[in-house]
């Protein structure tokens, strides 16, 4: 009779130790393929005559790295130090909030690969110099600018995309104007009253501003002299810097060619940011543009300095997306970020009455962030990489609750967004995923 010695359980060690060699196999592969595709020319997509538009297999290989490193980092570093590091984000935040602010790629990029000392950066950019350089250091840690020399700095890829982008500084200056929300976000949660609220008026907007008013209706508020928000101006500029980052998948990743000589409205559309896109790139389509009186009043000088002439295709209106939409024509209804601005209920009103209005055969797009959860999606070939690619994902986690802490709104799942669309009375066709991190949600009627 052979008596067998059950095996020990595996230490934490040697778990971690099989992670390591599952990740090493991931990179290596995914790094492997990421050089074939740079070195033969294939980053972008040949569609994209702007070469902002990184192709399929760039897009799949550089998420499945980024997943993997992150996950690769969870598995080496220490536990404590790996706490430390997460709690300290919020100075790294701040960092590029002052790289945005004072406009200091713009300095950089006139110094050339060599850099500039920190001496000399802070005079050009009113900053003390000592107390500058420590910013630039920490920024140079995180591979935003690189170090050329002791106390000297250069841009990086990452800081150089700021480099003459006002709309792309603008949205890192609204991110600073939200950053605060965030800081208070805890107090938020643990009051009893705040803290199972969903209304808009009880948010940590309203702990850090000291006002009774929701976000929306702040930033539209004037002075005594009838003066705006310069906020409001900031905001609307950094909606187009934000959408420049992710225009090219919008336009591309969904089968906008297909549709002729179509009308598209753009409810809750700021300036038109992303109808200016689809603008350029297919003549036939026509546009009206919807947005509270404010913006459109802004919108009319944006679109007048960029295309003279736009109103032979564009018509830009007020329209509160809460009641009947004015048009009754048009083929498409696109509503981009606009959903996850509001709480469930007031979200099912947006599109309840925007189904009011809407002809048989139109279609609504929502253009949002779809969260996929780390367990349930069928994403990841891989079955160590979270389902939802880890930390490939953390800028959609990152503007959820950045939704919660300033108007108590929030990223869906697909699950949430069809609950959403079916109490409007509706039926989600198909999620069209993109190369970036919004996908498109095709709803017709039922």
């Amino acid at each position: 009779m052979t008596i067998t010695t059950p095996h020990p359980p595996p230490t934490d060690s040697t778990l971690r130790a099989c992670q390591i060699a599952k990740l090493l196999k991931i990179i290596n592969e995914n790094g492997n393929k990421l050089m074939e595709i740079l070195l033969t020319g294939r980053e972008i997509d040949p569609k994209d005559s702007t070469g902002r538009l990184i192709s399929n297999e760039y897009h799949e290989s550089s998420r499945n790295m980024i997943a993997g490193l992150g996950l690769m980092q969870n598995v080496v570093q220490v536990p404590g130090e790996r706490l430390l590091e997460l709690c300290g984000t919020y100075h790294e935040a701040t960092a590029v909030h002052v790289l945005a602010d004072a406009g200091i790629p713009d300095v950089l990029a006139e110094a050339g690969e060599e850099g500039m000392s920190g001496a000399e950066l802070g005079k050009r950019v009113g900053i003390e110099p000592s107390k500058l350089t420590r910013i630039m250091r920490l920024l140079a840690a995180n591979h935003v600018v690189k170090e050329t020399a002791p106390n000297t700095f250069a841009n990086d890829r990452v800081s150089s995309i700021l480099v003459n982008n006002l709309p792309l500084r603008s949205y890192v200056r609204v991110a600073d104007f939200f950053y605060p929300f965030g800081a208070h976000t805890r107090k938020t949660l643990m009051d009893p009253i705040t803290g199972p609220s969903f209304s808009p008026w009880q948010t940590a907007f309203q702990g850090v501003m000291n006002t009774d008013k929701a976000f929306w209706e702040w930033l539209e508020e004037t002075d005594e002299d009838g003066n705006k928000r310069p906020e409001l101006e900031t905001f609307g500029l950094g909606m187009v810097g934000h959408g420049k980052l992710h225009d090219r998948c919008l336009l591309f990743d969904y089968p906008w060619g297909t549709l002729g000589a179509a009308k598209v409205v753009d409810v809750g559309g700021g300036v038109g940011g992303f109808c200016m896109d689809l603008y350029e790139q297919f003549p036939e389509l026509t546009f009206v543009v919807q947005d509270r009186p404010p913006v459109i009043e802004q919108a009319k000088a944006v679109w007048g300095e960029r295309f003279p002439g736009y109103e032979k295709r564009v018509t830009l209106m007020a329209q509160d997306f809460f009641e009947e939409n004015a048009v009754k024509d048009a083929d498409v209804y696109v509503l981009r970020c606009v959903i996850h601005d509001w709480p469930t209920e007031p979200a099912t009103g947006i599109l309840a009455a925007l189904t009011k209005s809407i002809p048989e055969h139109a279609k609504i797009l929502l253009v949002e962030q779809v969260l996929q959860p780390t367990t349930t999606s069928p994403k990841s070939r891989y079955p160590i990489i979270p389902k939802n690619f880890g930390t490939y994902s953390r800028v959609h986690h990152i503007m959820d609750l950045t939704m919660m802490s300033s108007v108590n709104a929030q990223e869906r799942t697909e699950s949430e967004y069809r609950a959403i669309v079916e109490g409007a009375g509706l039926k989600v066709d198909k999620v069209w995923e993109t190369r970036g991190p919004l996908s498109f949600v095709e709803i017709r009627r039922t």
